[in-house]
């Protein structure tokens, strides 16, 4: 489009440029959720094309930014702000907490976290759709965005589970619509000259994307030759990825608990290796504040963590009376996928004695040796963790402490008078809560007298009647809170569902719980014969559990999800009369038997690939012959135009030389001269016949003397005005075909 084009008047144009727009954008959103990136695409759909594209209808670019940034505001005010705040209330505290995420993030203490990740998102949307609507007015650009963006679909396509097909060819589709209305509102001027405007382009236009859409969906979809150089994502206790098309997660930890929900498969990619003398859970995160939909990080102060000397841990101040032990764990990062910023330990860490690459032997430490601790929950957190990277940790571990437990005393008609200040945000509950899920908590907790007996009751409760399962579970919908679902709903679930379901009940009878995500204690490695026990963690062994307060004794974990075990320290666990920590020991696990892939059958590779591949390629080309011949036969006079302009490209006599030539040939093949041409004079019927005008046919043919026959070449802007005349005469020439053909003019009777 012509630079002037962004500020045209039609309206039409600009909401059509805009859809597009908005469209492009929208395909991505369905593979990004596959791939575990994104949560619910379908919630940004008025933003993009509500928001986004009618704002394009303003001419102030002012407008539409400022539409634009506050569409993103009333969507994270729309889903995140807190459902028991006033609307003002609520924006200001979003607003609130994005800032403190962001002093967060420039002080390295948080990572990416909703809602400030959402609203980032968001802006970014808005970004990429202004870039679109203005590549859009401009060929080469949209045609290199286009390309990008077949790139990168494609390299998702054949490298993952997700095969975004559907959108491939849409964004195809969509490119080339654009390509069309943009040249069809550069060319509307005379193909109105020339009559039936409509019907003269959009045929052929139709015809083309007619094709472009059959051969896309003919084309076999093969599956990708190469292996999959891409690791699964395992950037968050779960993280998504697409499994046969639907929207599965395959089970890998994960930073964002904020959006809990949803089926997943195993995987069984190895992420961490740990040496150490015996068992442990290893903990990431600790999250206190239940949203209705997951849980996030709350209010927190942070300290430097130096290497190799104690820290202040606020979980580890155990009473005397509780048993516990000092255990040390070194740490090697196995996969590349775990980009996280957590550094992972048994409970609770009480050094960080080295950080290194695995790679450098003894050196010294590595770059990511500044670790940051949450003074009140004990997480450990620095450089996102790198494959080879090691590190090691001394953490002071529980053993059973189950007697310890059963000897505390009744609690009190109000308990809350027995718990610190740092624990009051590790009671709140939303008001968004179902009274029947408190209800709920009251009813299985009535018949107890201590803390103790209360969160035993809870266990047993969950493990008795909801059931374990990671296939077909639900997302909360809008207004759905997540634990109620659970409970009264769909009554099963996996680690997730059990650890918030725990947390909520207990907190709906005053009794503090934290939300702990990291990782079980993995498999041993029978065939490590180095110091201590070898245990290898994979994706699939990311898990979730509970922290529960006991006054005078501190934050003790446990596990209420059934088949699944708390190990403590020697090797000990609950007796079997108490179900607070599952208490049944695990039998020992056997070796695992790795099956290594057997080598290629490269021969038999090619016998079958090759064959399928020269079947495809010839479907292909057959396709692209079809479609160069169908576009040569749409297009064939322009094609015969651009080729007669070449002869005429430069405004010079040569080129006015070289472009009568021409036009005599032409003329000749359409019967358009009466005999021989002995002069440029001999032209001048044969022009009026083609309804040119009279002034420009006897400009241009005095100018094609004087460059011809005069004693002085022609000036170089007769020339120009020449050849724009000619322009019009050899299309007209081609247009028109043979005068047998030539439809009867308006004019013709007076010729």
């Amino acid at each position: 489009m012509p630079r002037g084009a962004d500020s045209s008047p039609n309206i039409v144009f600009r909401l059509f440029i805009a859809v597009a727009a908005a469209v492009w954008l929208w395909v991505f959103l369905p593979p990004m959720q596959q791939l575990g990136l994104l949560v619910n695409p379908r919630s940004f759909a008025w933003v993009i094309f509500g928001v986004f594209v009618l704002a394009q209808l303003v001419q102030s670019r002012w407008f539409r930014l400022a539409a634009g940034v506050l569409g993103t505001v009333a969507y994270m005010w729309r889903y995140f702000r807190p459902s028991h705040t006033g609307a003002w209330r609520g924006l200001l505290g979003l607003l609130r907490e994005e800032g403190l995420q962001v002093y967060g993030l420039l002080r390295h203490t948080t990572g990416f976290q909703d809602p400030l990740q959402t609203q980032l998102f968001l802006l970014s949307l808005l970004g990429i759709f202004w870039l679109l609507t203005y590549a859009a007015r401009r060929k080469r650009l949209w045609i290199f965005y286009n390309a990008l963006a077949v790139l990168v679909l494609g390299a998702i396509d054949a490298n993952t589970g997700v095969h975004p097909n559907a959108a491939l060819v849409v964004l195809l589709l969509d490119c080339v619509c654009v390509l069309g209305m943009t040249r069809y509102a550069q060319m509307r001027s005379s193909l109105i000259q020339s009559g039936s405007p409509s019907l003269r382009f959009f045929v052929p236009f139709a015809i083309v994307c007619a094709v472009l859409f059959g051969v896309s969906l003919a084309l076999p979809d093969e599956p990708a030759v190469w292996a999959n150089p891409f690791s699964p994502s395992a950037s968050g206790s779960l993280s998504v990825q697409a499994v046969s098309g639907a929207t599965e997660k395959v089970i890998g930890y994960q930073m964002d608990d904020a959006h809990l929900g949803g089926s997943f498969t195993m995987s069984d990619t190895q992420v961490l290796s740990v040496i150490a003398a015996q068992p442990a859970y290893l903990q990431g995160q600790v999250l206190n504040v239940y949203t209705g939909k997951g849980w996030l990080p709350g209010s927190f102060a942070s300290a430097v963590v130096p290497l190799n000397q104690n820290v202040y841990n606020p979980q580890s101040t155990f009473a005397a009376s509780l048993p516990t032990q000092v255990v040390q764990q070194k740490v090697t990062v196995l996969h590349g996928g775990l980009n996280v910023p957590v550094l992972f330990g048994a409970y609770a860490i009480q050094q960080v004695n080295d950080i290194r690459s695995g790679s450098a032997g003894h050196g010294g430490a590595g770059a990511s040796a500044s670790i940051v601790l949450d003074d009140s929950s004990g997480s450990l957190s620095g450089s996102p963790l790198q494959p080879d990277e090691q590190y090691v940790v001394t953490s002071r571990e529980l053993a059973d402490p189950t007697d310890v437990l059963m000897s505390q005393p009744p609690l009190p008609a109000d308990p809350t008078s027995l718990y610190p200040a740092s624990v009051t945000q590790d009671l709140a509950l939303p008001s968004s809560v179902p009274a029947r899920v408190r209800d709920l908590a009251k009813q299985i907790t009535a018949d107890d007298a201590t803390e103790y007996g209360k969160v035993t009751s809870v266990m047993s409760y969950l493990q008795s009647f909801e059931t374990y399962n990671t296939q077909d579970i639900p997302v909360p919908g809008p207004g759905q809170d997540y634990v109620d679902q659970f409970l009264f709903e769909t009554h099963q679930g996996y680690c997730n569902n059990f650890a918030s379901a725990m947390a909520v009940l207990l907190r709906a009878v005053d009794i503090p719980t934290r939300f702990v995500t990291g990782f079980t204690q993995g498999t041993e490695d029978y065939a490590y014969q180095g110091p201590g026990e070898r245990f290898i963690i994979e994706n699939q062994d990311a898990h979730a559990w509970v922290q529960v307060y006991f006054p005078k004794l501190g934050w003790i974990p446990f596990d209420p999800t059934p088949g699944f075990n708390m190990p403590f320290s020697q090797g000990t666990t609950s007796p079997a009369s108490s179900p607070a920590v599952n208490s049944t020991p695990a039998a020992p696990t056997p070796p695992k038997t790795k099956v290594q892939p057997a080598p290629a059958n490269t021969s038999s590779v090619s016998a079958v690939n090759v064959t399928r591949w020269m079947q495809l390629a010839g479907l292909v080309l057959a396709g692209l012959l079809a479609l160069l011949a169908a576009l040569a036969w749409v297009f064939r006079r322009r094609i015969l135009l651009f080729r007669a302009e070449r002869l005429w490209r430069a405004d010079s006599p040569a080129g006015m030389t070289r472009g009568m030539h021409y036009l005599i040939k032409l003329l000749a093949a359409r019967g358009r001269l009466g005999g021989v041409v002995f002069s440029v004079r001999d032209l001048y019927q044969a022009a009026l016949a083609t309804e040119l005008p009279e002034d420009e046919v006897r400009h241009f043919l005095t100018t094609a003397e004087a460059a011809w026959y005069g004693p002085g070449a022609p000036s170089a802007q007769d020339v120009a005005r020449a050849r724009q005349t000619w322009k019009r005469w050899i299309a007209a020439l081609l247009q028109q075909g043979r005068p047998g053909r030539r439809k009867r003019s308006r004019n013709s009777s007076s010729l």
